[in-house]
């Protein structure tokens, strides 16, 4: 009987080993392979400082606005966070009647049909004239769905003479070029910074 139970046994082991070397022989392991996830949208080798900076900026961006009635108010309230006001939006160019072809503000040429200014905290904006009220490297927004529906990122870099109060004048490559829009009596502004960032 006891030989029997150990006849079974070494059946059981050696069918064991048979079976698991015919794996080994037919199926080696093989290591699995890496899995690699690219995400499109931040570069791979992006710094960790840009990366926050990015955030920053859309955070910013993100923040909600309170709307002022009065132009002046909103002016002067921009100071403790992005305020909103209603006012008029026209156009002008650099060969308009009595302009010189350069900005009031850092005097930047504008003959050559440039309607954008590279700012170092929004990037690339538009160029608009408004009152002195609101200071020179003010960072507004154009609520006019025409131009995005997003709306569109300006920068105060002008003046004139008739831009006076909840008026915004925005820059165009020439008198005669055209715009997605007219003149709008109504539209819906926000001042998101006022001035230059400040260093």
């Amino acid at each position: 009987m006891g030989n029997k139970k150990l006849y079974i046994i070494l059946l059981f082991v050696g069918t064991l080993f048979v079976v698991v070397g015919f794996n080994f022989m037919f199926y080696p392991y093989k290591k699995p392979k890496e899995v690699v996830v690219y995400n499109n949208l931040i570069k791979s080798k992006m710094a960790t400082e840009e990366l926050k900076d990015i955030y920053l900026e859309s955070e910013k961006r993100a923040l909600k606005t309170t709307f002022y009635s009065d132009f002046y108010d909103a002016v002067k309230n921009a100071k403790y966070g992005p305020t909103s006001f209603v006012g008029k939006l026209t156009h002008y160019g650099p060969d308009c009647k009595g302009c010189g072809g350069t900005t009031a503000c850092k005097g930047i040429n504008v003959r050559n049909g440039n309607i954008y200014y590279n700012d170092k905290e929004y990037g690339k904006v538009r160029i608009v004239a408004a009152d002195r009220k609101l200071p020179c490297g003010s960072i507004i927004k154009i609520n006019v769905d025409k131009y995005d529906k997003n709306g569109m990122y300006a920068i105060v870099l002008d003046r004139g003479g008739i831009i006076k109060g909840a008026k915004i004048d925005l820059l165009k490559t020439s008198e005669r070029a055209k715009s997605p829009v007219r003149t709008i009596n109504k539209a819906s502004f926000d001042i998101i910074r006022l001035g230059y960032k400040k260093k």
